[in-house]
């Protein structure tokens, strides 16, 4: 608001709640757009107002193509009762097909995780058995099978790398030894990241609002890592989460790195929060392009294809 008044007084004008006044008169702006276009700017999305670049971008035309709910393709991230979510498989994949949504990726949480109902290695294959069978019965709504696998204190995943080449995809997440100080917690998460198998990374502070402060870590090294392997940074979208903020995000989309807007569902409220997701997205500049889940149901299949057929930097492991 001061930057637009600002702006206002250097063109001659004067703005307040009702008028736009100068030498020759008042305009009246019946829209927000109006009022953008009588300043010189092309209009600025409210998620984008901070009083930073934006007036610059909308001076220059140069603001961004901002995505939007509906062109979220499908849930990623999604728990069942294979491990702590609350339905079955098959109830979460109608639930999405009635949404509109496309396809499912479920990961429930991995064999290190006992108190969530982590999986073991056998119970994954038969979680993949099942996910056959609905795909069978579904189609073309596709179910993705892959594991939310902790990452361990060393910045491994708790999973033989033959599991893991089973799944479409992988996603890793801390959920343990917290309290680490920032040069431990930044090796292992730039451990996890070299990983070959590794697709998405999840939550990256570890924070709980109001509840729990995120970990220390490099931020700039993690995203320049990140970036360096193409992986998939995750905006966990759970009201509990929003991790990482929307800054990290903004950062994130400069350097060319894909963000997948995630639910983290366990239940049927996790549905809703991928609009909280699109809203921190688009205060982070960021566009359908450079959303995972704005990917149609074979275009996400075949990037997960091709994230498989990367170099293994450990071949026999």
């Amino acid at each position: 608001n001061t930057l637009i008044r600002s702006r206002a007084k250097k063109m001659g004008l004067k703005v307040n709640e009702y008028e736009i006044s100068g030498p020759e008169g008042s305009v009246f702006p019946e829209t927000e757009e109006a009022f953008y276009a009588a300043l010189g700017l092309s209009w600025i999305p409210p998620e984008l107002r901070e009083g930073e670049e934006e007036i610059e971008a909308a001076e220059k035309g140069r603001l961004p193509r901002l995505v939007s709910p509906e062109e979220i393709k499908g849930v990623i991230h999604a728990h069942s009762d294979y491990s702590d979510g609350l339905y079955p498989m098959e109830e979460l994949a109608l639930e999405c097909r009635t949404r509109g949504f496309s396809y499912l990726c479920v990961s429930d949480h991995s064999t290190s995780a006992g108190y969530a109902g982590g999986l073991s290695a056998e119970r994954l294959m038969r979680q993949a058995d099942e996910i056959a069978r609905l795909n069978a019965r579904l189609a073309p709504f596709r179910i993705f099978h892959g594991i939310e696998s902790d990452i361990r204190a060393d910045g491994s995943l708790d999973y033989p790398d033959h599991v893991l080449d089973r799944l479409d995809f992988v996603i890793g997440a801390i959920h343990s030894k917290l309290t680490m100080d920032k040069a431990e917690a930044t090796g292992r998460l730039l451990t996890a990241i070299r990983n070959p198998r590794l697709t998405i990374l999840a939550h990256p502070s570890g924070r709980l609002l109001l509840s729990r402060e995120g970990y220390a870590y490099d931020a700039d090294a993690v995203l320049k890592e990140i970036a360096k392997h193409k992986v998939v940074l995750e905006h966990n979208c759970h009201p509990s989460r929003l991790d990482p903020g929307w800054r990290l995000l903004k950062q994130a989309g400069r350097l060319g790195i894909t963000v997948s807007i995630n639910p983290d569902l366990h239940g049927p409220e996790g549905f809703d929060h991928i609009s909280l997701g699109v809203l921190m997205a688009r205060k982070a500049w960021l566009g359908p392009t450079q959303i995972l889940n704005c990917r149609g149901t074979e275009e996400l299949s075949e990037f997960f294809t091709a994230r498989k057929r990367r170099p293994d930097p450990h071949p026999g492991q």
